[in-house]
């Protein structure tokens, strides 16, 4: 009946937070003879409910895959019993152990080059559009009138070399 899916469904909710209770970490610790917190391990455990399910999913993240595994299983079994226990139901069972990972979950190289790459040219922008900004050097006789109020009298061409970046103040003479 429907009454009997949402009471199911309330749970897998319930089952949910059993996982990362604080008996079954320090049970899962105690068995594997971990050299780590509850509060480490509990951050490692992901526990997802599958989408219109009454599956809950138990992941474990950790630098070492074989021993990630061992901690999903033995959270999956002294989960299952602690929920046996605590709700006094019958009928928790493991569907699937867990795998080793074939390859890293992190750092996603790819995902982190374009975020890095994003960041870069935001940055980049952000310098040259602050840099023109806050440049307030004259650079041509409308400016100066613009900005001083003084009506220009004559203007000095440059030359053919500082026109092409060359200044003439770095010129070599000759020496015999």
């Amino acid at each position: 009946t429907l009454s009997d899916i949402q009471s199911s469904t309330q749970l897998v909710q319930d089952y949910k937070v059993l996982v990362t209770s604080l008996p079954v970490v320090e049970q899962v610790i105690r068995n594997l003879d971990l050299d780590m917190e509850a509060d480490d391990l509990v951050s490692k455990i992901k526990c997802e409910i599958e989408s219109d399910s009454r599956v809950l999913q138990v992941t474990v993240t950790d630098p070492d895959p074989e021993r990630a595994k061992e901690i999903v299983d033995a959270v999956a079994d002294i989960s299952a019993k602690q929920i046996t226990s605590v709700m006094q139901i019958e009928g928790v069972n493991v569907i699937e152990y867990g795998r080793v990972a074939t390859s890293p979950s992190s750092p996603n190289v790819k995902k982190n080059t374009v975020l890095g790459a994003a960041v870069g040219v935001v940055l980049a922008i952000a310098v040259l559009v602050v840099k023109f900004l806050l440049d307030d050097t004259i650079k041509s006789s409308e400016d100066v009138e613009r900005y001083l109020g003084i009506t220009n009298l004559s203007l000095i061409p440059l030359t053919e070399e500082e026109y092409n970046g060359h200044s003439s103040s770095k010129k070599k003479k000759k020496r015999k």
